[in-house]
């Protein structure tokens, strides 16, 4: 080859390498600050475009897992790493078709917080000085492994009662950082170990507790924190007595020499109160007291009743007293241990008489004429109810007349010495028959307490002021279809589930006047179950009757007897009763 040939050949090869080898001039690119970013720091990083905006989001893969989508237009993200390394961060703009090419950068995050203390290998007790270095914060959380975690800056003075190896941790922001920086340092020197004992193991509510701090240098205060809010200085340890009035796990400090940190450190499980319970509440002689022992530990205990009757069982009893008086009972816990045992004082009254506590155990109430239920013309007066009453003991009855639920008048009266007596609601004003239709009439119990449900007597205000014809209607029972008698009283019948019962009765015209047509009508609820005719009912002349009644289901229910009288128009109603239907016991 010529020479000149062979420079031609040299200068396109020379010109080929320049043109593979080139990069781009100008292109995307991503920068970020600071330029040597810390763990934990916020690293900003920018989209640098290298001709003209963008006006599409951005999305960004920041190396560790964490991605962000910018707003449109937005060129800048933020992100934090937890951990020292080398991140390659990628950003690629979202374009409407396609993505754009994706730029890369590589950041490196480093980890400049540090935790140095001297002297490097301390003896116990010794204090040792802690440094953090670099932290962001002026205020974090050092958690040093023999003493709570607490918040402080970043020099502290720390002593370690025992010899071996110790961690302090150390967190940025008062503990919000993510990442703990820890420092350890070996104590050397003989063990001391401070301790705190108590008893006994299973404390309660109001019971004693005994703390011994064990190897406490102090001879002369000893600071102690219960938990509980209550703080003591023992100026003669090592032991000291604390109750505790609420139930709950509580941590107990004990300070050496009243020192800044704690020197020990225990938990303790203080346990609710064993109490016996008792019902009813005012219990008499040979009535069964049922008894219940509560939050022993045992489910056997022995009971020892105070009149010679000891016996084991679980923690509910039933016992009677046959003599009224002051009587102690005691429950022994784990199973009849004598060491536990908690006593309950208790008063029995006598079932009857004078000494009795003062109860009423009986109430009638009924019109003048003995019956539960009246009928009067409209404005008729005095219309008068009458209580008939039971009592034992002695005390001053308090007691409030009710019509229609409402107070109608009070009535105070001194009882003694156990007997029966009547009280009454007044004939002036009496009760009140302006407002025609039906009224109930009972009687509120304020003092004593009444145990049983009261009475309730009724009567009926006609809506003109003539009387009509009175009419007693009297229920003999109800039997079933097989002439078994149901139980009940006057107010109850316990009628079978899914089964028919007769009711037999009988009505009696207690007027002068002749009641031509009268008509029986009986609801069971808000339901018509039977009605019947009675004709021709002269002055003094009784009546019988039966009548089905079907109970159709559980549960107590309304049973509405009423009679009419229909001989003329409008029709008047002369008797109303109502009974409560009751599955039989």
């Amino acid at each position: 080859m010529s020479a000149r040939k062979a420079g031609r050949a040299v200068f396109v090869a020379a010109a080929l390498s320049i043109l593979v080898s080139a990069a781009p001039l100008f292109a995307d690119s991503i920068t970020y600050s600071p330029a040597s970013p810390n763990v934990e720091q916020s690293v900003s990083f920018r989209y640098v475009a290298a001709f003209g905006t963008v006006s599409r989001p951005i999305r960004w893969n920041f190396g560790d897992g964490g991605s962000f989508l910018s707003m449109p237009g937005v060129l800048t993200a933020s992100h934090a790493y937890t951990a020292p390394g080398l991140y390659r961060v990628q950003a690629q703009i979202q374009l409407v078709s396609t993505p754009g090419p994706i730029i890369t950068t590589t950041v490196k995050i480093v980890e400049r917080r540090s935790v140095t203390f001297t002297p490097p290998n301390p003896m116990p007790d010794q204090p040792v000085t802690f440094i953090a270095h670099n932290f962001f914060s002026a205020s974090l959380l050092w958690d040093f492994d023999d003493a709570p975690p607490f918040n402080g800056g970043p020099r502290q003075v720390h002593s370690f009662r025992e010899a071996g190896t110790h961690s302090v941790v150390v967190k940025d922001w008062d503990g919000k950082s993510a990442v703990s920086i820890v420092a350890s340092l070996v104590v050397v020197g003989p063990p001391v170990v401070l301790s705190i004992a108590f008893a006994p193991a299973e404390p309660r509510v109001n019971e004693p507790v005994e703390f011994q701090a064990v190897n406490f240098l102090s001879t002369s205060l000893v600071r102690w924190d219960f938990g509980d809010g209550a703080v003591e200085n023992d100026t003669s340890p090592p032991l000291i007595t604390h109750t505790y009035r609420s139930p709950g796990a509580y941590s107990v400090r004990a300070f050496d020499g009243g020192s800044g940190s704690p020197s020990a450190q225990t938990a303790i499980g203080i346990l609710p109160e064993r109490l016996i319970t008792f019902s009813p509440a005012d219990p008499r002689a040979g009535e069964e007291i049922t008894f219940r022992a509560v939050n022993f530990s045992s489910p056997t205990l022995r009971w020892d009743f105070g009149d010679g009757s000891v016996l084991s069982a679980g923690t509910q009893v039933t016992h009677a007293f046959q003599t009224a008086g002051p009587w102690m009972v005691k429950a022994f816990d784990r199973s009849g241990s004598a060491e536990v045992v908690k006593n309950l004082s208790i008063t029995v009254f006598p079932s009857q008489g004078p000494r009795s506590k003062f109860a009423v155990s009986f109430i009638q109430i009924r019109f003048e004429d003995g019956k539960s239920y009246k009928v009067v013309p409209k404005a008729f007066g005095p219309l008068t109810a009458f209580a008939e009453i039971k009592f034992e003991g002695t005390g001053v009855l308090q007691a409030q007349w009710l019509v229609d639920g409402m107070p109608f008048k009070t009535v105070f009266t001194n009882l003694s010495f156990a007997g029966n007596t009547i009280i009454d609601s007044g004939s002036v004003p009496g009760l009140p028959s302006l407002l025609p239709g039906l009224h109930e009439v009972t009687l509120n119990l304020m003092q004593p307490r009444a145990e049983f449900v009261i009475p309730v007597i009724r009567y009926f205000v006609t809506a003109d002021a003539e009387p009509r014809p009175a009419v007693d209607f009297l229920l003999d029972g109800a039997v079933t279809i097989d002439g078994a008698v149901l139980g009940g009283d006057d107010a109850t019948i316990e009628a079978p589930v899914g089964k028919h019962f007769l009711l037999k009765g009988w009505a009696r015209n207690e007027s002068r006047t002749a009641v031509a047509f009268a008509l029986l009508q009986v609801f069971l609820d808000d339901e018509l179950v039977d009605q019947k005719i009675v004709q021709d009912l002269k002055p003094g002349e009784e009546r019988g009757f039966e009548s089905s009644v079907f109970n159709p289901t559980a549960g107590r229910k309304r049973l509405l007897l009423a009679l009419y009288d229909i001989s003329r128009l409008p029709a008047t109603i002369l008797y109303i009763r109502e009974i409560s239907v009751v599955p039989p016991i």
